[in-house]
C-alpha cells in the first residue's frame, strides 16, 4: 500500500472531553481550549448532557437529541425521550452552536442520565460505539461551584473565595483528570452533572485514556482583562460558577498549556497583592496541584514592570532537594515587595498593582547546563538573547545574567562588556573586572513568559 492511500484510511483514534456548559461570554474560551484538541473531522459525537429538571426517583436516560443519520445502537437502556429536551436542558442549547461550527462533519446524540440511572449499562453501551466507530468523540459535561445568595449558599467559602473555591474543587478536578469513577463524584455537591461525568469517566477508564486541564477559571474573573480569571484578589467576591475543561485519549500531552502560564503568572500577582495587603491566606496560595510545574523543580524567576520600567525581578536556583516550580514562584513572589522597595524604587500599590506587566522565566534543568572555563566564553556564548550565564569566581563568589540581559544589551554590550559587568556582580573586586577569565561559567537557555497588559497576551521569550 502507498504511503498516500495509508494516510487516507488511517482511522483517527476517538478522544473525549469533559466541558462546562455555561454562556459563550463566560465559559466559551474554557471550552475552546478543550474542543480545539479534539478531532475536528469527528463523524459522530456522543455528548452527555446535564439534567437540570428531574425527580429525586427518576432512573431513566433521556435522549434529549438525535441527528438524522447517527447510527443505531443497543438502546435498551435509553428508552425515554424528553419531549423538546435539547431547547428545555441549557447545557446542551448553549454548546450546541459552538460544537457544531468546531465539528461540522459530525452527527450528535445528546444523552442526559438521570439521578438513578444504571451508569453501568450506560458506560458499557457507550464503549462499544467508540470500539465500532473509531472516529468519534464523546463529550461530558458539568459547571462546578456555583457561589452566591441566588444559589442559597452565600458565606459557605471563607475568604477570599476564589482561594477556598480552588482547595475545596481540587480533589473532584484531580479524580477526573486521573479517572477515578468509584469516587466522591456522584455523592459531590459541586458537580451539577454527576451522571453525567461518572458515565464519562467509566468510558474513560475503560479506554485507557489520560486526561488534562486545559483551563480552569471562574466567572468572577471574567473581565476585560484576562490575566484576572487566574488571580486570587483581596476583595470579597459575592457570586460566581466555576468551569474546568479537560481533554482525554492523548498518549503526550507534553509541555505546558496556557492555561498553565496563565495560572503561574497569576499566581505571581496573587502573592504580591497578599503581599501587599500583609494577608495571611499568602501561606496557602499555590498552583493547583494538576498543573505539571509541580512536578518540575528548575530554577524561577519572576518580574513586574510598569511603563518598561522593572520593579521587581527575584528567583531562585535549582537545588539537589526538589522543591517545585510552584513554592519557589511563591518564595520568589514574596520578595517582591521589599525588591520594589529597597532595589527598583518603584513600590507596589492599590493604583499601580494593575497596571504591571507580569513575568514568570524557567530556567533550563541543570542537567542541561553546558559548564566551560571562563576564557572560552567567546567560543560558545551567544549575545542573542536565548542564553544566560552563571559566573563562579575562583574566589568562591557567583552571579548570573539572565537571557533577557542579553535580550535587552545586545547593540550596547560585547561579551567582554557582558562578562566584566557579571564579574563585578558576582563580587570581582580587581580595577579591570577580569576576573572572570579564571572562573567557570554554565551556559543555559530559558523560556521567559510575559503578560502583556496593554496587549492582552502573553509573549514568549
Amino acid at each position: 500500500m502507498s504511503k498516500k492511500s495509508s494516510r487516507v484510511n488511517k482511522v483517527q483514534e476517538n478522544r473525549g472531553a469533559i466541558i462546562p456548559h455555561a454562556g459563550i461570554e463566560y465559559a466559551g474560551e474554557a471550552r475552546e481550549s478543550a474542543l480545539s484538541k479534539l478531532n475536528k473531522n469527528a463523524n459522530l459525537i456522543i455528548y452527555l448532557s446535564a439534567l437540570h429538571i428531574q425527580r429525586s426517583e427518576d432512573n431513566k436516560i433521556y435522549q434529549l437529541h438525535i441527528d438524522n443519520g447517527f447510527p443505531s445502537i443497543n438502546m435498551s437502556d435509553i428508552t425515554n425521550k424528553l419531549s423538546d429536551g435539547a431547547k428545555k436542558e441549557h447545557s446542551f442549547k448553549w454548546v450546541e452552536k459552538e460544537l457544531r461550527n468546531k465539528f461540522p462533519k459530525a452527527k450528535i446524540l445528546v444523552l442526559a442520565p438521570s439521578i438513578n440511572s444504571n451508569i453501568s449499562n450506560l458506560s458499557t453501551i457507550i464503549i462499544k460505539f467508540l470500539n465500532k466507530y473509531k472516529n468519534s468523540i464523546i463529550i461530558a459535561t458539568t459547571d462546578l461551584t456555583h457561589y452566591g445568595s441566588e444559589f442559597g449558599n452565600k458565606d459557605t467559602l471563607q475568604f477570599p473565595q476564589q482561594l477556598f473555591k480552588l482547595i475545596s474543587e481540587e480533589p473532584i478536578i484531580e479524580a477526573m483528570v486521573n479517572i477515578e469513577p468509584k469516587s466522591k463524584i456522584l455523592k459531590s455537591d459541586i458537580i451539577d452533572a454527576p451522571q453525567a461525568i461518572h458515565t464519562f469517566l467509566n468510558v474513560a477508564k475503560d479506554m485507557n485514556w489520560k486526561g488534562r486541564v486545559t483551563d480552569y477559571y471562574d466567572s468572577s474573573g471574567v473581565t476585560d482583562d484576562y490575566l484576572d480569571r487566574y488571580v486570587i484578589r483581596d476583595i470579597p467576591v459575592s457570586k460566581f460558577v466555576s468551569y474546568v475543561s479537560i481533554v482525554y485519549g492523548y498518549r503526550n500531552l507534553k509541555g505546558l498549556f496556557v492555561t498553565d502560564i496563565m495560572a503561574t503568572i497569576g499566581l505571581v500577582k496573587s502573592v504580591i497583592i497578599a503581599s501587599l495587603n500583609n494577608n495571611k491566606y499568602k501561606n496557602i496560595l499555590r498552583l493547583p496541584s494538576w498543573n505539571p510545574l509541580n512536578k518540575q523543580n528548575q530554577g524561577v524567576f519572576v518580574g513586574t514592570k510598569i511603563s518598561n520600567r522593572t520593579n521587581c525581578s527575584y528567583g531562585d536556583y535549582e537545588e539537589e532537594k526538589f522543591t517545585s516550580v510552584s513554592d519557589k514562584i511563591v518564595q520568589a513572589a514574596s520578595n517582591c515587595l521589599r525588591d520594589s522597595k529597597e532595589r527598583w524604587m518603584i513600590p507596589y500599590n492599590r493604583e499601580n498593582i494593575d497596571k504591571m506587566d507580569y513575568k514568570v522565566e524557567l530556567l533550563q534543568q541543570k542537567k542541561n547546563w553546558k559548564e566551560y572555563k571562563g576564557s572560552e566564553v567567546e567560543k560558545y556564548f551567544k549575545l542573542n538573547g536565548k542564553q544566560g550565564i552563571y559566573l563562579h569566581l575562583p574566589s568562591g563568589s557567583s552571579a548570573t545574567y539572565l537571557p533577557i540581559v542579553s535580550r535587552n544589551k545586545e547593540d550596547e554590550w560585547t561579551i567582554n562588556v557582558y562578562m566584566t559587568e557579571l564579574s563585578r556582580k558576582a563580587g570581582d573586586k580587581t580595577k579591570s573586572g577580569s576576573e572572570w577569565k579564571r572562573g567557570s561559567i554554565k551556559i543555559y537557555e530559558s523560556d521567559s513568559y510575559t503578560w502583556d497588559k496593554k496587549q492582552q497576551q502573553i509573549n514568549k521569550t
